[in-house]
Protein backbone atom coordinates (compact mmCIF):
# COMPACT_ATOMS: atom_id res chain seq x y z
CA UNK A 1 0.00 0.00 0.00
CA UNK A 2 1.32 3.34 -0.45
CA UNK A 3 2.18 5.86 1.96
CA UNK A 4 -0.13 8.58 3.03
CA UNK A 5 0.32 11.67 0.76
CA UNK A 6 2.26 14.42 2.80
CA UNK A 7 3.62 12.10 5.60
CA UNK A 8 7.47 11.53 5.79
CA UNK A 9 9.30 8.08 7.07
CA UNK A 10 11.65 10.20 9.23
CA UNK A 11 11.14 9.19 12.92
CA UNK A 12 8.05 6.66 13.08
CA UNK A 13 7.25 3.33 14.73
CA UNK A 14 5.52 0.52 12.97
CA UNK A 15 2.15 -1.24 14.95
CA UNK A 16 0.97 -4.65 12.93
CA UNK A 17 -2.59 -3.31 11.83
CA UNK A 18 -4.91 -6.05 10.22
CA UNK A 19 -2.60 -8.46 9.79
CA UNK A 20 -1.16 -10.03 6.71
CA UNK A 21 -2.69 -12.62 4.33
CA UNK A 22 -1.80 -16.46 4.25
CA UNK A 23 2.16 -16.43 4.74
CA UNK A 24 2.83 -13.06 5.47
CA UNK A 25 6.10 -11.93 7.38
CA UNK A 26 6.52 -8.83 9.44
CA UNK A 27 8.25 -5.98 8.54
CA UNK A 28 11.51 -5.30 10.11
CA UNK A 29 13.73 -1.92 10.81
CA UNK A 30 16.78 -1.15 9.87
CA UNK A 31 18.14 2.04 11.70
CA UNK A 32 20.75 3.40 10.06
CA UNK A 33 21.71 6.72 11.89
CA UNK A 34 20.87 7.10 15.61
CA UNK A 35 21.57 10.87 15.55
CA UNK A 36 19.36 12.04 12.82
CA UNK A 37 16.88 9.07 13.56
CA UNK A 38 16.42 8.16 9.57
CA UNK A 39 15.02 4.63 9.66
CA UNK A 40 14.78 2.86 6.22
CA UNK A 41 12.23 0.04 5.67
CA UNK A 42 12.40 -3.15 4.28
CA UNK A 43 9.58 -5.52 3.69
CA UNK A 44 9.01 -8.80 2.70
CA UNK A 45 5.06 -9.65 2.04
CA UNK A 46 2.89 -7.87 4.92
CA UNK A 47 -0.51 -6.91 4.72
CA UNK A 48 -1.83 -4.11 6.07
CA UNK A 49 -0.01 -1.98 8.43
CA UNK A 50 -0.45 1.39 10.46
CA UNK A 51 1.83 3.87 11.01
CA UNK A 52 1.65 5.76 14.33
CA UNK A 53 3.85 8.82 14.06
CA UNK A 54 6.26 9.63 17.10
CA UNK A 55 6.67 13.28 15.56
CA UNK A 56 3.64 14.99 13.18
CA UNK A 57 5.51 15.81 9.91
CA UNK A 58 4.16 18.15 7.19
CA UNK A 59 0.91 16.67 6.48
CA UNK A 60 -2.36 17.77 4.81
CA UNK A 61 -4.56 16.12 7.39
CA UNK A 62 -5.72 14.12 10.11
CA UNK A 63 -5.81 10.16 10.18
CA UNK A 64 -9.09 8.79 11.22
CA UNK A 65 -7.29 7.09 14.43
CA UNK A 66 -6.08 10.54 15.15
CA UNK A 67 -9.32 11.76 14.69
CA UNK A 68 -10.75 9.09 17.06
CA UNK A 69 -8.33 9.96 19.86
CA UNK A 70 -8.59 13.31 19.97
CA UNK A 71 -12.27 13.86 19.45
CA UNK A 72 -13.15 10.62 21.83
CA UNK A 73 -15.27 9.44 19.29
CA UNK A 74 -14.84 6.05 18.04
CA UNK A 75 -13.48 5.09 14.34
CA UNK A 76 -16.80 3.54 13.53
CA UNK A 77 -18.75 6.56 14.32
CA UNK A 78 -16.84 8.63 12.60
CA UNK A 79 -17.62 6.48 9.27
CA UNK A 80 -21.60 6.46 10.37
CA UNK A 81 -21.57 10.29 10.80
CA UNK A 82 -20.05 10.81 7.04
CA UNK A 83 -22.77 8.36 5.97
CA UNK A 84 -25.94 10.34 7.49
CA UNK A 85 -24.07 13.60 6.09
CA UNK A 86 -22.96 15.01 10.30
CA UNK A 87 -19.27 14.93 8.16
CA UNK A 88 -18.14 15.96 5.01
CA UNK A 89 -16.84 13.39 3.30
CA UNK A 90 -12.74 13.01 3.72
CA UNK A 91 -10.40 13.70 1.25
CA UNK A 92 -8.46 10.34 -0.10
CA UNK A 93 -4.34 10.34 -0.42
CA UNK A 94 -3.31 8.42 -3.44
CA UNK A 95 -3.26 5.65 -0.93
CA UNK A 96 -6.67 5.50 -0.25
CA UNK A 97 -6.40 6.81 3.28
CA UNK A 98 -8.95 9.12 4.70
CA UNK A 99 -7.57 12.56 5.74
CA UNK A 100 -9.41 15.06 7.68
CA UNK A 101 -8.81 18.67 8.53
CA UNK A 102 -9.51 19.97 11.94
CA UNK A 103 -12.56 21.16 11.87
CA UNK A 104 -13.61 17.68 11.34
CA UNK A 105 -12.04 17.34 14.97
CA UNK A 106 -13.74 20.39 16.11
CA UNK A 107 -17.32 19.15 14.65
CA UNK A 108 -16.98 15.95 16.29
CA UNK A 109 -16.73 17.35 19.98
CA UNK A 110 -19.67 19.92 19.23
CA UNK A 111 -21.76 17.03 18.41
CA UNK A 112 -20.76 15.08 21.32
CA UNK A 113 -21.70 18.37 24.26
CA UNK A 114 -25.25 18.97 21.57
CA UNK A 115 -25.93 14.84 22.39
CA UNK A 116 -25.04 15.60 26.35
CA UNK A 117 -27.85 18.27 26.29
CA UNK A 118 -30.04 15.77 24.49
CA UNK A 119 -30.17 16.89 20.74
CA UNK A 120 -30.87 13.80 18.32
CA UNK A 121 -28.17 13.45 15.23
CA UNK A 122 -31.63 14.50 13.28
CA UNK A 123 -31.82 18.13 15.64
CA UNK A 124 -28.12 18.46 15.36
CA UNK A 125 -27.58 18.16 11.56
CA UNK A 126 -30.61 20.94 11.07
CA UNK A 127 -28.11 22.86 13.69
CA UNK A 128 -25.40 22.33 11.38
CA UNK A 129 -27.24 23.09 8.35
CA UNK A 130 -28.50 26.07 9.65
CA UNK A 131 -24.98 27.34 10.56
CA UNK A 132 -24.28 27.70 7.19
CA UNK A 133 -26.85 30.36 6.81
CA UNK A 134 -25.16 32.51 9.76
CA UNK A 135 -25.63 33.22 12.89
CA UNK A 136 -29.29 34.39 13.09
CA UNK A 137 -30.80 31.70 11.69
CA UNK A 138 -28.37 28.96 13.87
CA UNK A 139 -28.99 31.09 17.20
CA UNK A 140 -32.77 30.90 16.52
CA UNK A 141 -32.91 27.29 15.69
CA UNK A 142 -31.06 26.23 18.73
CA UNK A 143 -33.32 28.96 20.81
CA UNK A 144 -36.50 27.04 19.58
CA UNK A 145 -34.74 23.57 20.12
CA UNK A 146 -33.94 24.58 23.85
CA UNK A 147 -37.37 25.83 25.19
CA UNK A 148 -38.97 21.78 23.47
CA UNK A 149 -36.21 20.40 25.54
CA UNK A 150 -36.54 22.17 28.71
CA UNK A 151 -40.58 21.61 28.50
CA UNK A 152 -40.30 17.89 27.74
CA UNK A 153 -37.83 17.71 30.71
CA UNK A 154 -40.67 19.81 32.96
CA UNK A 155 -43.11 16.78 32.05
CA UNK A 156 -41.46 14.26 32.64
CA UNK A 157 -40.31 15.95 35.92
CA UNK A 158 -43.77 16.11 36.91
CA UNK A 159 -44.85 12.58 35.59
CA UNK A 160 -41.26 11.34 37.98
CA UNK A 161 -42.80 12.98 40.70
CA UNK A 162 -46.36 11.72 40.71
CA UNK A 163 -44.54 8.47 40.09
CA UNK A 164 -42.43 9.01 43.21
CA UNK A 165 -45.21 9.64 45.30
CA UNK A 166 -47.41 6.50 43.93
CA UNK A 167 -44.26 4.05 44.40
CA UNK A 168 -43.64 6.21 48.36
CA UNK A 169 -47.51 5.66 48.43
CA UNK A 170 -47.19 1.46 48.03
CA UNK A 171 -44.66 1.10 50.62
CA UNK A 172 -46.28 3.19 53.31
CA UNK A 173 -49.32 0.64 52.71
CA UNK A 174 -46.95 -2.46 52.81
CA UNK A 175 -48.25 -5.58 53.43
CA UNK A 176 -46.86 -8.87 54.55
CA UNK A 177 -47.02 -12.26 53.01
CA UNK A 178 -50.33 -13.51 55.15
CA UNK A 179 -52.03 -10.52 54.38
CA UNK A 180 -50.95 -10.28 50.41
CA UNK A 181 -52.90 -14.29 50.41
CA UNK A 182 -56.32 -12.63 51.15
CA UNK A 183 -55.81 -10.19 48.21
CA UNK A 184 -57.15 -10.74 44.77
CA UNK A 185 -54.10 -10.58 42.50
CA UNK A 186 -52.90 -11.77 38.98
CA UNK A 187 -48.83 -11.96 39.64
CA UNK A 188 -47.91 -9.61 42.58
CA UNK A 189 -50.43 -8.23 45.32
CA UNK A 190 -48.20 -5.57 46.56
CA UNK A 191 -48.78 -3.80 43.24
CA UNK A 192 -52.47 -4.70 42.55
CA UNK A 193 -54.73 -4.76 45.61
CA UNK A 194 -55.94 -1.60 44.50
CA UNK A 195 -56.81 -2.72 41.41
CA UNK A 196 -60.74 -4.52 41.21
CA UNK A 197 -61.86 -7.76 39.80
CA UNK A 198 -59.03 -9.24 40.04
CA UNK A 199 -59.16 -13.18 40.52
CA UNK A 200 -58.09 -14.52 43.65
CA UNK A 201 -55.10 -17.37 42.99
CA UNK A 202 -55.59 -20.27 45.21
Amino acid sequence: MDRPEGLSLHSFSLIPGFGGGKGAEPPYINKKNRDTKIFSLTFQYTGMFILSMEKRMERKGYLIGEVSRESHVPRKTVRYYEEIGLLSPPVRTEGNYRLYGLETIEKLKFIRKAQGLGLTLSEIKGIIQYSKEGLGPCCKLVRQLFTKKIQALEANIKEMQGMRKELKTLLSRWISAEEAKECSFAVCPQIEREAKGKRKRR
